[in-house]
């Protein structure tokens, strides 16, 4: 498995209900297979985190072309990243 953590700005406070429809619209995408699982999660008031969890980062890099396609209008401004293949996950031990 391949992760992705993220932390985004908003221009004003989350609309957690909108964020949520909007989750489940991604979800529906013909990519489901490879993406395992998004989570997002406030951290202020203007502020969410998120975790994507991918099949491969060959799936992570495919996807993230769809995604960054879709962000350049978001208004939204990432203030970090960070990628990488898991090597160890607790409820597979």
């Amino acid at each position: 498995m391949y992760m992705v953590t993220t932390t985004w700005r908003h221009d004003k406070p989350l609309d957690k209900v909108n964020m949520r429809k909007l989750l489940s619209e991604l979800k529906d995408r013909k990519n489901s297979n490879d993406v395992i699982d998004v989570i997002w999660f406030e951290i202020d008031e203007i502020t969410h985190g998120s975790v994507l969890i991918y099949s491969s980062q060959e799936a992570c890099e495919k996807d993230m072309e769809a995604r960054n396609n879709n962000r350049e209008d978001s208004g939204l401004k990432m203030l970090r990243e960070e990628k990488g293949e898991t090597f160890a996950i607790m409820s597979e031990l």
